[in-house]
């Protein structure tokens, strides 16, 4: 502590709201390091200087003046100066080249107006908008909240150079990947623990700073914690000087520097003390080997001849690292057998293990190989005869960083008189290696003189940094003591004030944040020896005294910057202004606006105070990191007048949806990109399988996914007939002890109150009976169907309010009108369609309450209708395939099914019916079967008209589609697709260049080029004497990929047909037909419902009296009934249920939901959703106890309350008579009986099940001494605060929402895949005539 480590500073953690989002730019930059090469054309600075551009630009969008070429090819370097530095005037760039307008929509003529300089081309206004516009709309995958992007900006050099640390850095030498055995950490995932270099001890609770530890976690596959930033801290350095005096022994101080240097330092005197016994301790002759091989060869002889040689004796051999002590331990076991035979071979390399020869002693002939974890502090006890025979022999196998550890090591040997001997034996390759002070030195290391005068200069730089450091530590211990007085007297002051314990914890944990974020900046600006800059500038003429320290600066920035910023509110949160909390961190203005309102009403002023926290988060620019602001702005608008507020608690909560899936595709995106820079890392191989990332990810999106399911049973849910026949085969009720025993207890009480009783059993019963029937195989169709038409409709499509519409765009957001046609327009324009034809089709489907089949097919027939009288065909698959048919290009079409070999027994088809179909020559496939995708199942083929004939009917072939594979195969004939004209099936036109935003002007000139580059012909349609050549346009390079991407979509049937042209030389150019959209109506459908412009199948809107009578339409059986019943209900959106008369919404902690689950594995994440502010989910609670908890509560309440009361008793006469001891007492009986009370009041106030695996777990947890009353006093104050009493029925809709979602999203991202590929190979056209489909694909990549 006060040498080696005296510049190493302890900090408590502390987790700044936010710093989870680094995640993404962590995995950008891992990404891009595992994709990059470093080579003698592409050094490691050159790669960083890359990564450090590509990160700018996704996060700022970045533009250089080098890039203005894009703008125009033939700019010249004064042009280039004159257009930066008027963009910079317009304020469309800063002067770092940073985008400073982030909606495109704003980017226009106007702004950019370059006409007024002199160029010498004048047309430059155009393509200046479109650059822009297209930076503006760039992919991002970088995602930081504003208030950390200075932060951001400081680091991003040290985070790129930690990033390539953590390559370099090596497994079981460096550091270790195990669980923490310290039982500090419920969480028992593998973990990265640093290794002390010089102690070889765990340092389990430490992380290197700079990222470098969130990088070896991605390397290794551990769970990624946030990066803290220090607000408490004390070096080791200033933590020795508090005490009053020194006193303290060593025998291995080391040099005469290092002496002088504890004296200044710590203002101590040093004194020799003489040795009590004398030095027996022989050095042997240092071994300096060659090569890797000799060095091992030496260990080895060294060690035979200490164990075998005549006096035998013993030997410790002192590694680098567990790597290499697991080496040296394998070699010596297989070249020695009987050394593990006899049990004579030792190791020790870690804390945990168990060191037996501290305590028992070490007898002749036995071998240990152990880190320098055995080298400090270690006494070894010997035996007589080993001591006789000339003591214990240690081995050092490496060459220390400095003399102290060589002392301490040599010192394991010749201890208390004893006699002893040692030797150094090293490698000069991995000396040189890892133990020089400069890897490039070029200095001679073969003798073991020159590479103690490296050792000896390479430690006086280490003091003389020290003595550097020592200075500045006063410094920063002033300004940390001043900071400290500062936050103790506020949080004395807010006490005062009577301020809760939320608004504290908001108000300081924000302080903190402010005062960590200061100190990094101060600290980097010190590193970088900006000292001062920018305080400098703006420090006071007046001040006195040496301004050019770096104490000065920061002392004054702390008084004139830090400190006046907080600006802390004179009242509670209700009452103060909104300008006394914009400083505060917003998460935690989530937490603030959260507990206002879990605690307000209708009459206080704690739900306008609390709207206006979540109003400025979600109109911020950040309103994406801030799904909870969403989510409690809707409880806020449900709990005050709903009836009012109805389209806005909808649209709120839509737009929380979109917020939800953003943020769950961002943690889909970072696993999937770590799996697969994973694969491309060569791990050494661990005892504990390491999968803590992918757990972490799993548990962070069921967090999202559970808030999801909440937000879903707001809205209410689609109704498929899948989960419908789902629903009626509910499982039966998995019980537990009061539930089973419920009808013992009924009948005590019966034969108390006959007739009270009676009423009730009779009512129970029948809740209960229903659940055990199922709605039969055979009548889920029909019923289904019925639900759906006639008059028992009740559920069906309709058009969403224009006004529940979200949108990202707040140049729109406030015309609802406009929000539902712009989604329209988008999504027709996306699939190639009228917008105003689709519209028309939806209204009209919607209107005459069309299924889902019958709204693809109307949507099917109004576009084929207006693309006949365009006179153009759609350019869909069916269309395509079918026009190929027509004209005889395509024959022999057949349909078939293809299924895994497993499933035919269960279908009951007959095996000799299967077909044989040819694969290759002249077939086709509509849809290519991916064959990555099939595994190593065997696939048989039937006709499509067998399988239909045989199952039909059946339920379960409707239910199983999907283990079907629909197909069709055709054969080609070339000659006559040769002669093929798909110039019906689309053209490029001027019109599709506007839709890109291109301007009228520039669209003539593109078009043009199109023509003489021979891309196009005068029609628009493909030329006949295109050959894969590129788009070049050097008017404005920008336009080229955006419109060699409206070629590739225009015309893409040209394209496929032409691929198929060619597939006589490679087959796999028949594949290309998957450019063609498979399922457009469908998809265009879902995506109609993803924009929220129509809803799915749901329960219309109708009184409850209303929908029992059509269900009753349905079906008079009981059972059935209200199996119908109660699925209906179950998807119904909650601002339409009855019930919401009967209830109140209220908000609860969901870590009980959660732990159900997941456990002490998720604990991690539930502590990052608390820091989020995100804990609390909204459920419906009765305003009276049902009458099941008033016979649980009246029965056994009683009774568990005086057990307690009891035990308590017991606990008193057993201590005062000393049956027991006070501590078997206390835990027993004091704090057994302590549990039974506070577990009922727990169970009352928050309404959980009083349940006897319940009562059980907490006596356990008492017994073992693990209740604390602070604690669970804590616990009680909420409950009764927050009056978190009623039902947990709303819960379980929550979970049935979320398996919907989850398929949902994967469909989703499916689409998304597909699409990918599509615009890929579209891309790739400039190779197409050359290259294979997966060349191209793979090119393009």
């Amino acid at each position: 502590m006060l040498l080696d480590h005296s510049s190493n500073t302890l900090y408590l953690s502390h987790d700044i709201p936010g710093m989870e989002t680094l995640e993404s730019l962590y995995v950008f930059i891992w990404e891009k390091i595992q994709n990059s090469t470093v080579d003698q054309n592409n050094s490691k600075e050159q790669v960083k200087k890359s990564i450090e551009s590509d990160v700018l630009f996704d996060l700022y969008g970045v533009t250089t003046k080098e890039n203005l070429e894009l703008v125009h090819a033939l700019l010249d370097d004064s042009e280039k100066e004159k257009l930066w530095n008027h963009v910079i005037k317009n304020e469309v760039i800063d002067s770092q080249g940073r985008l400073l307008i982030t909606d495109a929509s704003q980017i226009t003529k106007e702004k950019v107006n370059c006409s007024v300089i002199d160029l010498q081309r004048k047309d430059l206004n155009d393509k200046l908008v479109f650059y822009f516009r297209k930076v503006a709309n760039r992919h991002r995958r970088i995602r930081i909240p504003s208030h950390l992007l200075e932060f951001v900006d400081r680091n991003l050099k040290t985070w790129l150079n930690s990033a390539f640390q953590a390559l370099d850095l090596r497994r079981d030498e460096d550091y270790v990947i195990d669980q923490d055995r310290t039982d500090t950490s419920p969480d028992l995932n593998p973990q990265v623990i640093i290794i002390d270099p010089d102690t070889g001890t765990d340092q389990t609770l430490s992380q290197w700073d700079g990222a470098l530890h969130q990088f070896l976690q991605l390397k290794e596959g551990c769970k990624l914690t946030l990066q803290s930033l220090k607000s408490v801290f004390i070096s080791n350095a200033t933590y020795i000087s508090k005490y009053w005096g020194l006193l303290g022994v060593s025998g291995t101080l080391g040099s005469e520097q290092e002496q002088i240097f504890l004296q200044n330092a710590y203002e101590c005197d040093l004194y020799p003390i003489p040795r009590a016994f004398d030095t027996c301790f022989e050095k042997k002759k240092t071994q300096v080997l060659s090569t890797e091989e000799e060095w091992l060869n030496a260990i080895i002889r060294e060690t035979k001849a200490t164990i075998e040689t005549i006096p035998k004796r013993s030997i410790i051999i002192f590694c680098k690292s567990i790597k290499v002590v697991n080496f040296i331990h394998q070699r010596l076991k297989s070249s020695n057998p009987e050394l593990s035979v006899n049990h004579r071979l030792h190791r020790y390399t870690r804390d945990y293990e168990k060191f037996a020869y501290e305590s028992i002693e070490l007898d002749i002939g036995h071998v240990i190989v152990a880190t320098n974890l055995a080298g400090r502090g270690t006494d070894l006890k010997i035996s007589k005869q080993l001591c006789d025979n000339g003591g214990l022999h240690v081995c050092l196998t490496f060459f220390p960083n400095n003399e102290r550890i060589e002392e301490q090591i040599m010192g394991r040997a010749a201890r208390n008189g004893a006699p002893g001997s040692g030797i150094l034996i090293i490698c000069k390759s991995i000396s040189r290696d890892r133990n020089t002070p400069d890897e490039n030195d070029t200095q001679d290391l073969a003798t073991i003189s020159a590479m103690e005068e490296a050792r000896n200069f390479q430690e006086k730089q280490r003091i003389a940094r020290l003595e550097e450091y020592s200075k500045g530590r006063r410094d920063q211990v002033k300004l940390f003591d001043d900071f400290s007085e500062y936050y103790t007297t506020l949080r004395k002051q807010l006490c005062e004030k009577k301020y809760r314990d939320w608004e504290v914890s908001a108000i300081c944990g924000s302080v903190l944040d402010q005062w960590a974020l200061w100190l990094d900046e101060m600290d980097a600006s010190i590193s970088n020896g900006n000292l001062l800059h920018p305080f400098r500038m703006e420090m006071d003429a007046s001040i006195s005294g040496n301004h050019d320290s770096p104490f000065d600066v920061k002392k004054y920035s702390y008084s004139t910057k830090l400190i006046p910023k907080f600006k802390i509110p004179e009242h509670n949160f209700p009452e103060s202004s909104q300008s006394q909390l914009d400083w505060m961190t917003p998460a935690r203005l989530v937490v603030v606006a959260k507990h206002l309102a879990a605690t307000g009403n209708k009459k206080s002023n704690k739900f306008k105070a609390a709207t206006s926290l979540l109003e400025q988060l979600i109109k911020s620019k950040d309103n994406q990191f801030y799904p909870a602001a969403y989510y409690y702005r809707a409880f806020i608008l449900l709990k005050e007048d709903f009836e009012t507020n109805q389209n806005e608690f909808i649209k709120t909560l839509r737009t929380c949806e979109n917020v939800l899936n953003e943020q769950i595709n961002m943690q889909i995106s970072n696993f999937s990109i770590i799996r697969e820079t994973d694969r491309k890392t060569d791990h050494a191989d661990s005892f504990c399988a390491v999968d803590g990332y992918t757990q972490q990810k799993d548990n962070i999106v069921n967090l999202f996914q559970y808030f999801l399911g909440s937000v879903r049973s707001l809205l209410g849910t689609d109704c498929s007939i899948e989960d419908f026949e789902a629903a009626g085969c509910l499982p039966k009720e998995v019980k537990g002890f009061f539930a089973k025993n419920l009808d013992n207890f009924e009948k005590w009480i019966e034969r108390e109150n006959h007739e009270n009783s009676k009423v009730f059993q009779k009512k129970d019963e029948k809740k209960k009976d229903s659940k055990n029937f199922t709605i039969p195989n055979e009548k889920v169709v029909e019923y289904f169907d019925l639900l759906m038409e006639g008059e028992s409709k009740c559920i069906g499509h309709q058009l969403n309010s224009a006004s529940t519409i979200p949108s990202w765009n707040s140049s729109v957001e406030q015309i609802a009108e406009s929000n539902w046609k712009t989604a329209i327009f988008q999504i027709a324009n996306a699939y190639g369609f009228c917008a105003s034809t689709l519209e028309k089709a939806l209204k009209q489907a919607v209107k005459e309450e069309l299924s889902t089949e019958d709204i693809e097919k109307e949507f099917e027939n109004e576009l084929k209708k207006k693309f006949q009288e365009d006179n153009l065909i759609p350019c869909t698959r069916e269309s395509f395939w079918a026009k190929l048919i027509e004209t005889g290009a395509l024959f022999d079409n057949e349909n078939f099914v293809v299924m895994d070999d497993c499933n035919v027994d269960s279908f009951n088809l007959d095996r000799d019916e299967a077909k044989e179909l040819d694969f290759g020559g002249n077939y086709v496939l509509y849809d290519p079967i991916d064959n990555s995708k099939n595994g190593e199942e065997k696939k048989i083929i039937f006709s499509q008209k067998y399988v239909e004939d045989k199952l039909y009917g059946n339920r379960e072939y409707n239910r199983s589609r999907d283990q079907f594979q629909f197909n069709k195969i055709a054969k080609i004939d070339i000659a006559k697709l040769k002669s093929v004209d798909l110039k019906l099936f689309g053209q490029l036109k001027d019109d599709d260049l506007r839709k890109a935003d291109i301007s009228k002007v520039e669209r003539k000139e593109i078009m043009d080029e199109l023509k003489n580059q021979k891309i196009i012909d005068d029609a628009g349609n493909l030329s006949s004497d295109y050959d894969g050549q590129s788009f070049k346009y050097p008017n404005c390079p920008a336009y080229e990929d955006t419109v060699m991407r409206l070629v590739g979509t225009k015309l893409r049937a040209e394209i496929v047909r032409r691929h198929w042209l060619k597939s006589k030389y490679n087959t796999n150019r028949l594949e290309a037909i998957n450019l063609l959209p498979l399922t457009p109506y469908r998809d265009m459908l879902d995506d109609l419902i993803a924009a929220y412009v129509i809803s799915g199948v749901r329960l219309k809107k109708m009184d409850e009296h209303i929908l029992e009578r059509k269900v009753n339409e349905i079906t008079n059986e009981g059972h059935e009934h209200k199996c119908i019943l109660d699925f209906l209900k179950s998807r119904q959106a909650i601002y339409e249920a009855t019930s919401l008369k009967k209830q109140e919404t209220a908000l609860d902690f969901i870590d009980s939901d959660i732990r159900k689950v997941k456990a002490n594995t998720v604990e991690r994440e539930l502590c990052l959703f608390r820091l989020m502010g995100f804990d609390h989910v909204m459920y419906m609670k009765d305003r009276q106890m049902s009458r099941k908890q008033m016979v649980l509560t009246s029965l056994f309440v009683p009774f568990i309350i005086i057990g307690g009361a009891v035990s308590i008793s017991a606990g008193a006469v057993f201590t005062i008579s000393k049956i027991w001891p006070f501590r078997v007492a206390k835990d027993l009986l004091f704090m057994g009986g302590l549990s039974d009370i506070v577990y009922v009041l727990t169970s009352t106030l928050s309404n959980h099940q009083i349940s006897l695996s319940g009562y059980v777990h907490q006596r356990i947890r008492s017994a073992a001494g693990k209740m604390n009353l602070v604690d669970e006093g804590k616990t009680l104050w909420k409950l009764l605060e927050s009056s978190k009493s009623g039902s947990q029925s709303y819960r379980p809709a929550v979970r049935l929402h979320m398996d919907a979602f989850h398929q949902r999203r994967l469909r989703d991202r499916n689409g998304e895949t597909a699409q990918h590929k599509i615009v890929s190979a579209l891309l790739g056209l400039e190779i197409i005539s050359t290259k294979t489909m997966e060349e191209v694909e793979n090119s393009v990549h």
